[in-house]
């Protein structure tokens, strides 16, 4: 081979290193376009997929939100229902003035009461003023009339004053002095048999 065609080949070779260093730009080029394009397109798909999932997840919420208000919304209008028939149903007990006896007057602007509720507690309240100075310690108070008695002794105290309910109906106060004539307790209550 003569210098001549080697050089021809070494100037076509040379062409040939140009052309593949010219496509290997393009190439290059085209690949990071489309790696970009690539991953644009991974990014915008994730995205939606994204936003799809928080309206889906807010959707289901929504409902979640809805059903539970639905639900304790029900559960209140059962109560108010309840609450109503109760309250239609409901009769206080009748009371009546509790009979007191000779001496032993109800307390100014309170009230001596018993009554009977429907499951046979029997309340009674006890709110009086003796006027007798001679006054004995144990006194007899008031009566309760049968139906409203107890079946056994009922003894209340506040440490100034006792009340005592006995079987036979008889109300008595002791500890009472010139110095503590008005006497106040708390509702009685006891179960009539």
């Amino acid at each position: 081979m003569t210098y001549s065609e080697i050089e021809k080949q070494f100037s076509e070779l040379s062409d040939r290193i140009d052309t593949l260093q010219a496509l290997y730009e393009q190439i290059n080029n085209f690949v990071i376009q489309h790696f970009v394009l690539f991953w644009a397109i991974i990014v915008g798909v994730f995205a939606i997929i994204g936003v799809a999932l928080y309206f889906i997840a807010k959707s289901v919420a929504q409902k979640g939100v809805d059903k539970a208000i639905y639900d304790f919304n029900m559960r209140i209008n059962k109560l108010e229902k309840q609450i109503n028939e109760i309250s239609e149903n409901f009769n206080p007990p009748q009371e009546f003035e509790l009979p007191l006896s000779a001496g032993v007057h109800t307390a100014p602007n309170l009230k001596s009461t018993y009554c009977k509720a429907s499951n046979n507690l029997v309340i009674v309240t006890i709110s009086i003023k003796i006027n007798d100075p001679t006054a004995q310690t144990i006194q007899q108070i008031a009566t309760l009339p049968t139906g409203f008695r107890p079946t056994e002794t009922i003894i209340c105290s506040n440490g100034k004053f006792e009340i005592t309910i006995k079987p036979n109906g008889i109300i008595e106060a002791s500890g009472i002095s010139r110095k503590n004539n008005i006497i106040c307790s708390t509702p009685i209550c006891f179960f009539y048999r």
